[in-house]
């Protein structure tokens, strides 16, 4: 997801430096937990192990670039089987609905996170 007319915020919290890093951080947990809840709201129960497993991440950082990951766990292997399908069943693909559904309320998450942090 990249965020369009940021430039400013995102210039702001650099300058920050390690408190701006805290604020940034913040702000995509709470981004990833609005895709998370939109992700356990499409996920199809059938035992509820699936349901259960879908979890957020840490923020990781990997070439200079931060991101959450949302998802099932061990105990939900299966859930790739339900999103993309196999040979025998068709795809199911609930968490790309979950994201569909969330991408631009988790846009606005982590503008007003950001915004809330610097005091804006």
């Amino acid at each position: 997801m990249k965020l369009e007319g940021m430039d400013n915020l995102l210039s702001e919290i650099e300058r920050l430096g390690q408190k701006g890093a805290r604020i940034e951080n913040k702000a995509l947990r709470e981004a990833g937990d609005v895709v998370k809840e939109a992700i356990l709201s499409e996920v199809p129960v059938r035992t509820g192990t699936l349901k259960a497993s879908i979890t957020r991440s840490n923020v990781k950082t990997k070439d200079g670039v931060k991101r959450v990951e949302i998802g099932p766990g061990k105990d939900g292997y299966y859930g790739a089987f339900l999103e993309f399908g196999t040979s025998k069943m068709s795809a199911d693909p609930f968490m790309s609905r979950g994201y569909d559904k969330s991408k631009d309320s988790a846009e606005s998450k982590i503008a007003d996170e950001i915004k809330k942090g610097l005091g804006l």
